[in-house]
């Protein structure tokens, strides 16, 4: 058990590392707009939210080709592993190429604010679609490495070019327009987005042109798609897609529920979100190099590794959010504290990271089924799980004890929240149960 938790704990770390240098990226362009202007922060803030909507939409590609890709590798199926990551590389890149229009139509519907900021955010969003589809392509090569490799040396790729983000940033965000001599600042943050997102594709080719994948496909004759490999890719790839939108939708609504409360029961939402969405970065980590590591395992027919590497995984998830229950819990009124001065804001926060923190168990648990049974590709239940428990019931709940009963507020939210994420570990255990572990009982005892 222990040496499984050291090869989940080695795959986890790389994707533990790429998520928080996203993170660490926008909050850069948030951080030195802030300080060139007010139109240009608010310009971020409003583009950000949409770009990074249509992103972890079109993310599901690599997401959904992940446990598809270590399946295939572990049954030995090379050249439908290269069939599938020449589909998934063609699908992505044809994704991105249409996603500019979907972020202007997104802008116009969801923006009503003054011409200026509108203005430099459909300029923001311009130059970051070109981004795209270097973005999708390296976050498809990175599933591909975690399937079938050690993908560190790609989040090594991703930490360089965050620390060369503050520079870039730097001189872009001075540079002047030609055309106006206007400083370009919102603009520039885009172009070092740009640069740095085609600069580590390219060094990510190289580096992975000797490779288990990408040297394949090139010794093959280069990308070849196939119409069963776009089937499996499809299949694989859109209920995840669909369950990280309903995620959003679920998270938004949050948010406009709250908005309601005030603009003091806004600004502790964004304390507690934040912080929540840090420490959800852990037991997703760990689920996704376990599910890899267990869907290697099934396709090799290996039963007795996958037994024991899913529950290694589900013992390190669930230790994870213990520690991390005990740590907000005692440190929550620190925390509240860290993010504003204004008294009444951090008391509110700090109500809100108390249920947070008693959370994280459910939180930690449906996420690792959830990704245990994409392993198993099984995922329209959890697509279901998340529109019913998750929207229906979490923010239909909510609502009721935020504005329907005396005392709750804007909490009431985050309880709505916490309930619907209980359910939702019960129901997706249920679901793994049922469509898996009575399964794989009934395959050991045959094959003993």
């Amino acid at each position: 058990m222990c040496a499984e938790a050291r090869r989940i704990a080695a795959l986890a770390a790389p994707t533990f590392g790429m998520q928080l240098t996203a993170v660490g990226m926008m909050s850069i362009d948030t951080v030195m707009a802030g300080h060139f202007g007010t139109s240009d922060l608010a310009a971020i803030g409003i583009g950000s939210a949409i770009y990074v909507t249509v992103l972890v939409i079109l993310t599901g590609i690599a997401n959904g080709i992940t446990p598809l890709a270590a399946r295939l590798w572990g049954s030995g199926a090379t050249t439908e592993l290269h069939a599938v990551l020449s589909t998934g590389m063609v699908l992505s890149i044809g994704c991105a190429m249409l996603a500019y229009p979907l972020l202007m139509m997104c802008l116009t519907m969801l923006v009503d604010t003054d011409p200026a900021t509108m203005r430099k955010t459909q300029s923001f969003l311009g130059v970051l679609a070109i981004a795209l589809p270097a973005l999708l392509a390296y976050r498809l090569l990175f599933a591909m490495e975690s399937a079938t490799g050690r993908p560190a040396v790609l989040m090594w790729i991703n930490v360089a070019g965050l620390v060369l983000k503050v520079p870039l940033n730097f001189i872009l965000m001075q540079a002047t327009s030609n055309d106006t001599g206007e400083r370009l600042g919102v603009l520039g943050c885009a172009a070092s987005s740009v640069i740095i997102a085609w600069a580590s594709l390219a060094i990510c080719c190289r580096v992975l042109l000797r490779g288990n994948v990408l040297g394949g496909i090139r010794r093959s004759g280069g990308l070849r798609v196939s119409w069963s490999a776009l089937r499996l890719v499809l299949q694989s790839s859109v209920p995840v897609s669909a369950v990280q939108f309903v995620e959003i939708v679920s998270f938004s609504g949050m948010a406009i529920l709250i908005a309601r409360a005030g603009s003091n029961a806004s600004a502790a939402h964004q304390i507690a979100a934040n912080i929540a969405t840090l420490l959800f970065m852990l037991p997703l980590s760990v689920g996704i190099a376990s599910g890899v590591l267990i869907a290697r395992s099934a396709g090799a027919s290996a039963l007795a590794e996958e037994s024991v590497t899913f529950r290694a995984g589900l013992l390190m998830v669930c230790s994870l959010s213990v520690a991390t229950t005990v740590g907000l819990l005692a440190g929550r009124n620190a925390l509240a504290a860290l993010f504003t001065t204004d008294v009444n804001v951090a008391a509110l926060a700090s109500r809100m990271l108390f249920w947070v923190a008693v959370s994280q168990i459910a939180d930690a648990i449906q996420i690792y089924f959830c990704l245990v049974l994409r392993s198993y590709r099984i995922g329209w239940p959890a697509v279901a799980v998340a529109v019913v428990l998750r929207c229906g019931l979490g923010l239909g709940l909510g609502t009721w004890i935020a504005f329907g009963l005396d005392g709750f507020g804007a909490v009431g939210v985050w309880i709505g929240g916490f309930i619907a994420l209980c359910a939702a570990a019960l129901a997706l255990g249920a679901i793994f149960h049922r469509k898996v572990a009575s399964k794989r009982r009934l395959a050991m005892e045959v094959a003993r």
